[in-house]
C-alpha cells in the first residue's frame, strides 16, 4: 500500500501529519523571494529559475546566467546557515550571448537545491566563485517547506556540539552530561553519532539520484540505492510514481529518521540513570552538515553551541595528541611538514568562521577559553540558552562531579600539563617556521574570531 499524508503514521514520539482524507498530495517546497545582486565584477545576473511558488517537491531546479569583464564566472555555490549545500555548474547560454559586454563574458548556470535538507525557513545565498578565486554574492533564494512531522512532549531535544577537533568538545561534552537534565553518554570513551547517522541516512535517500533508483535501478557497484555517481534519468513520460516519490517518499522518511535519534537517545538516558529527569541529548557535530540548522528549525527546544579555540592553540593540540598516541590523525598525513600542515587547516578554520558567523542568531557561540577561565559563569549562560536549570548549586554540582570523575580517560585525552597551559600554548610550541605560515595563511581568521596576534 502506497502510504500518503492523507494516512496519518506514528514511530514512536514522532508522528506523520496527516490531511483531511481525499486531500491534496503534499506541495513539498515553496519558493517565497528571488533576489539578485550585482558588482563590479558582474555585471548583470538574471535567475530564471526558481520563481516564486510551490515547486511541485522537495527539489527546486535553480538556472540563470550572469554577465561580467575581468574575472570570469567558474562555478557558483548554494550556502544555508554558512553551510554549502549545493555546486552549481556553469553552462553554455547561446541564446544570451548577445548580452555579453566588449571583451566580457557571460555564463550560465543550473542545478538544484534539496529544499528537504535546508530549515523549514531557508535563504540560501548564491555565491559566484571567479576564476581568480575570488567570491562574489550572486542572490538569495528564500522559501519554506512545512515538516510532516509533530514533535511529542516526551522526545528528547538535541543539544548539538559544533566544532573542529581538539577544541575543547570532549571536555564541554562531559561537563554538559554531568547535568541531571541532559544525557551525554560516556564522552571519554565513545562517540555517540546518532543524530549524525541517521540524519544522513535521511539525507541521502531524500535525494532524486536515490530515490530514481527505486525505478530506474542501475544495479552496479557497490551502494547503487544511494544512486552514487548517477544522475537522475529524465522521464519519458509523465509518471504519477516520480510525483509520488519526489514528496510522499521523501516525508516518509523524515519521521522515521527521527524516531531512531530518539530511541537511541533514550536508551542512553536510561543507562545514565535520566530516564526520568533527562530532556536533552548532547551529541557532537563536525561542520559543513545540514543536519544542525535542519534539526534546529524541525524541534522545539533543540539548541546548538558553536565552539571555537585559538586555531593555533588547536593545531598544536592537534600535533601533540598525535605524538602522544604515535598516530597520525587530524588529516596530518595529507601533507608533508608541519608547515604545510598550518597552511592546509586554512579550509576548515574557514568553514568553522562561515557557521558562526552565520548562525549566531540561533546558536550559542562559544571559545574553549571562556569555558577553561570561567567555567560556573560559563555552564551558568549555556545551560540558560539550552533551557534547563541554572542556578549556582547546580552548576556547582556539575564541576564537581565532572572534575572528580573518569581522570584516567581524561588524562589519556589531554595533551597540556594542566589546563591553563593549554591556552596561548603556541607561543612556546610553535618553531619560528609554523609561526610564519600561521601569520601567512591564518591571520586574517585569527583575528575574525578576535584573537589577539
Amino acid at each position: 500500500m502506497i502510504r500518503t499524508r492523507t494516512t496519518p503514521g506514528t514511530v514512536g514520539p514522532w508522528s506523520m501529519d496527516s490531511r483531511p482524507a481525499g486531500g491534496p498530495l503534499s506541495q513539498g517546497a515553496r519558493v517565497v523571494a528571488v533576489e539578485t545582486n550585482t558588482s563590479a565584477t558582474v555585471e548583470t545576473i538574471h535567475v530564471d529559475q526558481p520563481t516564486a511558488g510551490p515547486s511541485g517537491g522537495y527539489q527546486v531546479p535553480v538556472s540563470g546566467w550572469a554577465t561580467g569583464s575581468g574575472q570570469a564566472l567558474v562555478s557558483v555555490e548554494a550556502r544555508s546557515e554558512g553551510v554549502a549545500v549545493a555546486s552549481l555548474g556553469t553552462v553554455e547560454r547561446p541564446d544570451v550571448q548577445d548580452r555579453c559586454p566588449d571583451g566580457g563574458w557571460v555564463r550560465g548556470f543550473a542545478g538544484a537545491l534539496q529544499a528537504s535538507r535546508l530549515p523549514s525557513a531557508f535563504h540560501v545565498d548564491l555565491i559566484g566563485l571567479l576564476d581568480g578565486g575570488s567570491r562574489v554574492p550572486l542572490g538569495t533564494v528564500s522559501g519554506e517547506w512545512e515538516p510532516p512531522v509533530t514533535v511529542a512532549d516526551e522526545a528528547l531535544r538535541p543539544l548539538m556540539v559544533t566544532s573542529l577537533g581538539r577544541t575543547g568538545s570532549t571536555w564541554l561534552t562531559r561537563l554538559l552530561g554531568q547535568h541531571p537534565q541532559i544525557s551525554a553518554y560516556e564522552p571519554f570513551r565513545c562517540e555517540p553519532r546518532a543524530a549524525s547517522y541517521w540524519m544522513e541516512m535521511y539525507g541521502a535517500l531524500s535525494t532524486p539520484r536515490s530515490y530514481h533508483q527505486i525505478l530506474h535501478g542501475e544495479l552496479y557497484g557497490p551502494e547503487w540505492w544511494v544512486g552514487t555517481h548517477r544522475s537522475p534519468p529524465a522521464p519519458k513520460r509523465k509518471n504519477p510514481i516520480e510525483d509520488w516519490l519526489a514528496a510522499q517518499h521523501v516525508e516518509s522518511l523524515l519521521p522515521f529518521a527521527l524516531a531512531r535519534i530518539d530511541e537511541f537517545a533514550r536508551a542512553t538516558a536510561e543507562l545514565e540513570g535520566k530516564a526520568g529527569s533527562a530532556t536533552h541529548f548532547c551529541e557532537k557535530f563536525g561542520l559543513g552538515s545540514f543536519t544542525q540548522p535542519l534539526l534546529t528549525s524541525l524541534i522545539p527546544g533543540a539548541r546548538e553551541i558553536l565552539l571555537v579555540r585559538d586555531p593555533r592553540d588547536m593545531i598544536c593540540s592537534m600535533l601533540a595528541y598525535n605524538r602522544k598516541r604515535s598516530f597520525v590523525g587530524f588529516g596530518r598525513d595529507q601533507v608533508d611538514s608541519d608547515a604545510e600542515y598550518v597552511r592546509w587547516w586554512r579550509g576548515g578554520i574557514e568553514q568553522s568562521l562561515f557557521e558562526w558567523q552565520d548562525r549566531s542568531d540561533a546558536a550559542l557561540r562559544l571559545k574553549y577559553e571562556d569555558l577553561i577561565r570561567e567555567p560556573a559563569a560559563t555552564l551558568q549562560r549555556i545551560f540558560a540558552h539550552v533551557g534547563v536549570d541554572h542556578d549556582r548549586t547546580t552548576v556547582e554540582a556539575v564541576l564537581d562531579r565532572a572534575v572528580s570523575g573518569k581522570r584516567d580517560a581524561q588524562k589519556l585525552h589531554r595533551t597540556a600539563n594542566d589546563a591553563d597551559a593549554s591556552i596561548d600554548r603556541w607561543r612556546s610550541e610553535f618553531t619560528p617556521e609554523l609561526e610564519r605560515a600561521a601569520e601567512e595563511s591564518l591571520a586574517d581568521l585569527v583575528e575574525a574570531f578576535g584573537y589577539a596576534p
